[in-house]
């Protein structure tokens, strides 16, 4: 995007009301989710307004696989291309973990109702 296209939609954002002379930055957040891939995507933008009068941008991207455990199982070529071991790993350690999380909540609700609400 040229500088000339910035411009643009930042008069566009202080035409709607979206921006006014006091502000600092701007950010914008919105999330796709794509059926085909299973893949959730969550987006930053930031468009920030230094005190001399440019502006700087940014961008951040993440993607979130939905059914990261069941792919492997449903596609039988990576089953048979040797993807199960990683994929039995990494299920191994979020189990441990989900364990680990359960016992120290477990272990917090007990000491708050011996302690009291208030320890």
């Amino acid at each position: 995007i040229s500088a000339a296209e910035w411009e643009e939609r930042v008069l566009s954002l202080r035409d709607r009301g979206f921006l006014d002379k006091h502000a600092r930055i701007l950010n914008v957040y919105f999330n796709a989710f794509n059926v085909n891939t299973q893949l959730l995507m969550c987006a930053r933008l930031q468009i920030r307004f230094n005190h001399f009068g440019g502006m700087t941008r940014r961008a951040s991207v993440r993607t979130l696989s939905l059914n990261r455990h069941l792919g492997p199982v449903f596609n039988s070529d990576r089953w048979n291309q040797g993807y199960h071991v990683s994929h039995g790993l990494k299920l191994a350690v979020e189990a441990l973990f989900v364990i680990f999380l359960g016992i120290v909540l477990v272990a917090q609700i007990r000491e708050a109702m011996t302690a009291g609400l208030f320890y």
